[in-house]
C-alpha cells in the first residue's frame, strides 16, 4: 500500500477572486465549459480552471476547486486533483486494476487523484492530507481484513488513469460522517465528472454498509440490483471465482424465498413469532401481497424513503417479553406476565374493537391491585405479542384519548396472504411505523434470516433454509461493479462530420500474437492518412503508456486484409478504408525493451492462479502461495480466516498429495 502527503500551505496566503463553482452543476454541460475532445484533452481544458497549489512534492502537481453548496448556504466544499507522475513513484502498479480483471492493461504514465477530503479538511481551512495511491496488494497483505473503501474516510477519491480507465475508490455520505452532502449527492458529482471528462470505464469495489447492513445486498433484494447501478455500474467482476449467471440465479432465487417457509404452522419460536410480527406489520400498510423475501424488503425500503428521519419515542412491535429489560421496571416477572395476561384477556371482550385505556386499566383492576404495576404495562405494552396477539395502541385521531386493540395473529399467514385492499387501508390508518422502528425490523431480518449462518438459530436447522446462506454468500462475494462509459459516447448525437473515431488494436512486432490492452479509441480528421495515423499512434503510446516510451509505429495493418497483404501506401486517407474494411485498424510496432521492466499492471504475467474455487486471475481478495508450485489460491479456500497469519510454509493440496506419494529415504 502506498500514500501521498499532500501539504497545501496556509490558505491565508491564497490569492482573493478565487473562482467559486456551484456544486449541483459542476460539471453539467457548460460548467465550467464545454468538452468534446478525448479524455487527455477534455482533463486538461478542466484543470485550467482549477486553482494551481503549490506543493514541495516531486512528481505531483495539484490544482482544487472551490465548491458551493447552495447560494443559501455558506459552506464550501474543495475538491482536489492531484496528478501523480507514475515514472517517478515507487508505485507504479495499480492494484485496483489488477482486482477488477485489468491486470493485463499497460502501466499509464499518470495518475489523476480527485479527491473530497474528509469533513474536517473538506471546506475551505484544508491545509493537508493523505491519499491512498494503488490500493492493498492481496498477495503481499497478509494480515489485511480491512475492506478497500474503508482505508479512506474521505468524503469522495477516485482515480483516473491518462488512458480514461479508472477507479472510484471511496464516497462517504452521512452514514460515513458527512455532514451536509449525501452518498447520493457525491455520486451525482462523481458520475457528472467522468462524463464531462468522457472516460472509458469506472470500476468500483461496492462495500457500502447501511444502517450495519451490507447495501449490496439488502438493495440488490428489495429492487434486484446494486445500489451503484442507479449510475449504472454493473457485474464486472466476480471474486472467489463467481460468474454473472451465479450472481443473478443466486439474487432471482433469494429474492423469490416464500416468506411462507420461514414459519411453518407447527414452529412456534421467539423468532417464528418476532418474524410473523414484522411480516404482519408491513403486511398492514401495503396493499400488495407480501409474499416473498424480496416482496418484504422492497415495502420496507420504499417506506424508509418516505419516513422522516425523527426518532420518536415508540417501541418496536415485539414479543412482550422485552418490555421487563426496560430500566423502570421493578417488578418481577411473573407479575409482568399476570398483568399483562389480564389486559389481554379484558381487550379480548370487546370483540377486536378500539378500547380507551382507562377502561382498560379501570376492568384490569378488578384483578391486579397494583396501579403502579397496571399503568407500567400499559405504558410498553403496545405494539408487542402476546400469546397469538398483537397489542396494539394509538392515540385517537378524534378524541385524543389513547385506546388499545388486539390483533389476531393465531394463523400464520393467514392475515398477510388474505388481507382485502379494503382492510389494508382500514389498517392504514389505525397502524403507524417510524423510521427507527423501521430500521430494527430491518436489521432484525437481517441478522436472523440473511445472516443465519453467522448468528444460528433454530431457522437454520431447517433443510429449506440452507440455501440461504449460499445464495447470501455469493452476492457478498460479488463487489466488482464497472460502468461503461463508452456507450454514451456511441450514440448519434456525439457524431461528428469533422472527425472519425476508430478502435485501434496494437501489436508488438516480436509478439505479434498479442495484443496491447486496452484498445484505444482515437478521434481523428477525416482527412487523416495513414502516415498521419501511424505518427498519431506513435505519439499517443508514448505520452500515455510507461512501458512504451520508445513505441515506433511501423505499420498499419487492417484486419480485412486484401490481396496485396493488407498494408496500406502512407498517402492512403484512413476515412476511405474505414467505409471498406470497418473501424478496427491494426498498427504493428516496436519497443526498446528495458530488461526487468515492468509494463502491466499485473507484472511480467510469470505468477499463476490456480484456486480450489476456481479463479483464474486476482480478485483483490487475500491470498498466499504455495512453496513449492508457486501457485497462487485464496486464503478463505484454504480455510485461513482473515485476522488469521499465513503460516510460513505453505503447501496447496496438490504439492502435498504428491509428497506423500514419495517414498521414505533410507538412512
Amino acid at each position: 500500500m502506498g500514500k501521498i502527503h499532500i501539504n497545501l500551505g496556509s490558505l491565508k496566503k491564497r490569492k482573493r477572486g478565487e473562482r467559486i463553482f456551484q456544486f449541483e452543476s459542476f460539471c453539467k454541460p457548460g460548467h465550467p465549459a464545454q468538452f468534446d475532445g478525448s479524455f487527455q484533452e477534455n482533463i486538461r481544458i478542466l484543470l485550467r480552471f482549477g486553482h494551481h497549489e503549490v506543493i514541495a512534492q516531486e512528481g505531483l502537481k495539484c490544482w482544487s476547486f472551490l465548491l458551493e453548496l447552495s447560494h443559501s448556504s455558506p459552506k464550501k466544499l474543495k475538491l482536489f486533483v492531484v496528478e501523480e507522475i507514475v515514472g517517478i513513484s515507487p508505485h507504479r502498479q495499480c492494484y485496483y486494476c489488477r482486482s477488477v480483471g485489468w491486470g493485463n492493461h499497460l502501466i499509464c504514465n499518470k495518475r489523476f487523484h480527485f479527491v473530497l477530503p474528509s469533513k474536517e479538511l473538506a471546506f475551505e481551512q484544508a491545509e493537508s492530507f493523505i491519499i491512498e495511491v494503488n490500493g492493498i496488494d492481496p498477495k503481499n497483505s497478509t494480515m489485511s481484513t480491512k475492506r478497500p473503501m474503508e482505508i479512506e474516510n474521505h468524503l469522495m477519491h477516485g482515480i483516473l488513469h491518462l488512458n480514461g480507465f479508472g477507479h472510484l475508490i471511496c464516497i462517504n455520505g452521512f452514514e460515513g460522517g458527512s455532514e451536509f452532502i449525501s452518498g447520493h449527492q457525491i455520486m451525482d458529482l462523481w458520475d457528472r465528472i467522468c462524463t464531462l471528462l468522457q472516460v472509458r470505464q469506472i470500476s468500483l469495489i461496492d462495500v457500502a454498509t447501511k444502517g450495519r447492513m451490507e447495501l449490496r445486498l439488502i438493495n440488490g433484494l428489495a429492487y434486484g440490483e446494486p445500489w451503484f447501478e442507479r449510475w449504472g455500474y454493473k457485474f464486472g467482476h466476480g471474486s472467489y471465482g463467481i460468474t454473472e449467471q451465479m450472481y443473478q440465479r443466486s439474487l432471482q432465487a433469494l429474492r423469490a424465498f416464500p416468506l411462507a417457509l420461514l414459519i411453518p404452522p407447527l414452529y412456534h419460536t421467539i423468532l417464528d413469532v418476532d418474524i410473523l410480527t414484522i411480516a404482519t406489520k408491513y403486511q398492514s400498510i401495503t396493499s400488495k401481497v407480501l409474499k416473498s423475501l424480496g416482496d418484504l424488503f422492497h415495502c420496507m425500503m420504499e417506506l424508509k424513503a418516505k419516513l422522516s428521519h425523527e426518532v420518536p419515542p415508540t417501541t418496536t412491535a415485539m414479543e412482550f417479553h422485552s418490555i421487563m429489560k426496560v430500566a423502570s421496571c421493578r417488578w418481577s416477572v411473573k407479575r409482568v406476565e399476570m398483568a399483562a395476561q389480564v389486559i389481554v384477556q379484558e381487550l379480548k371482550r370487546s370483540e377486536h374493537c378500539w378500547v380507551s385505556r382507562q377502561e382498560v386499566r379501570d376492568a384490569a383492576r378488578a384483578y391486579i391491585g397494583d396501579t403502579g404495576l397496571l399503568d407500567y404495562v400499559l405504558k410498553h405494552l403496545g405494539n408487542h405479542i402476546i400469546d397469538n396477539y398483537i397489542v396494539r395502541r394509538m392515540v385517537n385521531p378524534v378524541t385524543k384519548v389513547l385506546e388499545y386493540c388486539l390483533q389476531d395473529i393465531s394463523s400464520p399467514f393467514s392475515y398477510i396472504l388474505n388481507t382485502s385492499a379494503s382492510n389494508t387501508h382500514q389498517n392504514k390508518s389505525r397502524f403507524q411505523i417510524t423510521r427507527l422502528q423501521l430500521n430494527e425490523d430491518m436489521f432484525y431480518l437481517y441478522k436472523h434470516i440473511l445472516m443465519m449462518a453467522e448468528h444460528p438459530h433454530p431457522i437454520s436447522t431447517r433443510p429449506i433454509s440452507s440455501a440461504i446462506p449460499v445464495a447470501v454468500n455469493i452476492l457478498l462475494d460479488t463487489k466488482h461493479l464497472i460502468k461503461d462509459y463508452n456507450m454514451n459516447f456511441s450514440q448519434p448525437t456525439n457524431i461528428d462530420p469533422e472527425h472519425i473515431k476508430l478502435t485501434c488494436v496494437t501489436r508488438l512486432r516480436d509478439h505479434l500474437h498479442i495484443e496491447l490492452q486496452p484498445k484505444e479509441i482515437l478521434r481523428m480528421p477525416t482527412n487523416t492518412t495513414i502516415g498521419d495515423l501511424k505518427r498519431e499512434v506513435e505519439r499517443y503510446y508514448k505520452s500515455t503508456y510507461w512501458g512504451l516510451r520508445n513505441f515506433v509505429a511501423d505499420a498499419v495493418v487492417l484486419e480485412n486484409a486484401n490481396a496485396s497483404g493488407g498494408e496500406d501506401c502512407e498517402d492512403d486517407l484512413v476515412a476511405v478504408l474505414v467505409e471498406t474494411n470497418g473501424a478496427v485498424v491494426v498498427v504493428e510496432g516496436s519497443k526498446n525493451c528495458v530488461d526487468g521492466e515492468i509494463m502491466f499492471e499485473c507484472g511480467n504475467g510469470d505468477e499463476v492462479v490456480d484456486c480450489l474455487c476456481g479463479a483464474k486471475e486476482e480478485d483483490g481478495e487475500r491470498m498466499l502461495v504455495c512453496d513449492i508450485c508457486e501457485v497462487w489460491q485464496h486464503t478463505r479456500c484454504v480455510r485461513i480466516q482473515n485476522g488469521e497469519e499465513v503460516p510460513c510454509v505453505f503447501l496447496c493440496r496438490r504439492c502435498e498429495s504428491q509428497i506423500v506419494k514419495l517414498p521414505l529415504m533410507q538412512y
